[in-house]
């Protein structure tokens, strides 16, 4: 089994492609539920060293969730209007 940094590493990357990939090229949304879980959950649980140390896919798959936010809050915004 591959080292749980890499996967999470692995997951953000992803997690920030599918935020910004056509929406006929996602994968369901129960899967990308699962996979931001897995990775906040992760994340939640790495030491500070481990933050720094893999820091540039942690920072991508935070951008990719807030992405998801975003969306969700617009969409939201304009379905109240």
């Amino acid at each position: 089994m591959r080292p749980i940094a890499e996967m999470i590493v692995q997951t953000g990357h992803h997690l920030e492609w599918i935020s910004v990939c056509p929406s006929e090229l996602r994968p369901r949304t129960e899967a990308v539920d699962v996979a931001a879980r897995f990775f906040l959950e992760s994340v939640a649980e790495m030491s500070e060293s481990e933050l720094h140390k893999n820091y540039c896919g942690i920072s991508h798959g935070v951008c990719g969730i807030s992405n998801f936010y975003n969306a969700a809050q617009r969409k939201l915004e304009n379905d109240v209007r």
